[in-house]
């Protein structure tokens, strides 16, 4: 009896022993386990101002690495951070920074006025960046409806002799001019000048890529004179092309019709594994659409000519040798089209536009509307716009006052005082295409070269 009892005393001085040693587990070694205080940490932070404030790069390196851009006032900040040695690094293509770089040490607390001031970098053109061969689309329109449209592909020698090597007019004439009657000269701000079209009021501007030219001309024939807007994109040298440059893509078009239809649409659409196009929206001046697929097939040869089926048969048109713009036109019964498509998936700094100068050309079209305008868009930085060196071949003269800016992480582009304006920016920010309906009736397509 008492060995029993000693074993059931045993097993239960046993089992509270078990239960005390969980407890204790449970309960952190006595107080042991309490969770360490987070560490300390600070920050480093400062202003971007200048020519531009908006998107800029900020680069951190050294004790721990990260990247950011600057908000719409130019400011950032770096939170999080141990103590250790940092260098600050600010970058943006077309500006440089003063100072380039700042070291600082983090030791104890945050720093603050880590500041840098942008400059725009001075793009000078030359007859180099002329020279070489450009693929040309062309759109025309008049107030008597004598509405047509031209491409063609030539080349640029050094002394800036055109040599047509092939055109096509809307209504199937190939006839082009003579070697060396048309000469084609760049100045050092990027403005070209053209002699021997039989043209009046040429004005074309290069982008600073030296890859892309928009202009506008008054061009005569057919008993009335025609208002043009013509996109140029050049040919790069050893630029392959292959069916994956226009599938599994989303893009987004701008295009303008002038003839029997006149108006402006702007949209976007996706092509699959076989280039096949599903639009997602389309925008007129009427309003904003949905619908399925197009059983249109994008399609592109390898010299870079991108074509179309079935409703789109018509289209011919160019990709860039960066695979992110085409430009074609094509005819459908009487009404000409100038359609800009842009591939996306690029990602800008959503706000305020940042600061730039752009030159704009621009065709409206609408019942008894037909002209161009030119003029220069500069913003301050904090997104507003003031217009100034405006051109019309009406006579017109620029809006009045000033206007706000502002763009997307996608890219587009939007006007506060022009709810009608929708832009998209390329993928390189080098131009910007854009169309707005800019007074009752009068629809347009802008490109602005930068």
């Amino acid at each position: 009896m008492k060995s029993k009892l000693c074993m059931r005393n045993k097993f239960f001085s046993v089992g509270m022993i078990i239960i005390l040693m969980l407890f204790i587990i449970a309960c952190g070694g006595g107080g042991g386990g309490d969770t360490p205080p987070a560490p300390i940490t600070y920050n480093i932070s400062g202003t971007v101002s200048g020519a531009v404030v908006n998107g800029v790069t900020i680069t951190l390196t050294g004790a721990a690495t990260a990247s950011i851009t600057t908000d719409s006032s130019g400011v950032y900040s770096f939170p999080g951070l141990a103590n250790g040695s940092y260098t600050v690094t600010p970058s943006l293509t077309g500006y440089t920074f003063t100072p380039t770089s700042t070291a600082e040490t983090v030791s104890g607390a945050n720093i603050t006025g880590t500041n840098f001031v942008a400059t725009a970098v001075s793009i000078a053109f030359t007859q180099a960046d002329l020279t070489g061969t450009w693929h040309l689309y062309a759109l025309n329109t008049s107030d008597s409806d004598n509405a047509s449209w031209w491409r063609a592909i030539f080349t640029v020698d050094s002394s800036g002799n055109v040599t047509f090597l092939s055109g096509l007019h809307s209504d199937g004439d190939t006839t082009i001019p003579a070697p060396g009657t048309v000469t084609m000269t760049i100045n050092s701000s990027g403005v070209i000048t053209i002699t021997g079209s039989g043209n009046t009021g040429d004005h074309w501007t290069m982008a600073s890529n030296k890859k892309f030219i928009a202009g506008t001309t008054t061009s005569g024939g057919g008993g009335s004179d025609k208002n043009t807007i013509s996109i140029l994109q050049k040919e790069v040298p050893g630029t392959t092309y292959s069916s994956a440059d226009v599938q599994n893509k989303s893009l987004v078009y701008h295009h303008l019709m002038v003839g029997t239809d006149k108006k402006w649409i702007y949209g976007a659409e996706t092509t699959n594994a076989t280039g096949t196009i599903t639009n997602t929206s389309e925008t007129t001046p009427s309003g904003t659409t949905s619908y399925g697929p197009t059983g249109v097939t994008l399609s592109v040869n390898s010299s870079g000519i991108v074509t179309m089926d079935g409703d789109m048969a018509a289209f011919q048109g160019f990709l860039s040798a960066d695979k992110k713009t085409i430009v074609g036109t094509w005819r459908a019964a009487d009404s000409y089209h100038l359609m800009i498509i842009q591939v996306t998936g690029q990602t800008y700094a959503a706000g305020l536009l940042p600061a730039g100068t752009w030159v704009s050309h621009m065709l409206a079209t609408g019942v008894g509307v037909a002209f161009w305008a030119r003029f220069t868009d500069t913003c301050t930085g904090s997104g507003v716009i003031t217009f100034s060196d405006w051109v019309d071949s009406n006579g017109g003269s620029a809006p009045a006052g000033s206007h706000t800016g502002s763009i997307s992480s996608s890219g587009t582009v939007t006007v506060a005082e022009s709810p009608s304006f929708h832009g998209q920016a390329s993928d390189d920010g080098k131009f910007m295409v854009a169309t707005q309906t800019v007074t009752t009736g009068a629809y347009s397509l802008q490109v602005n070269t930068h």
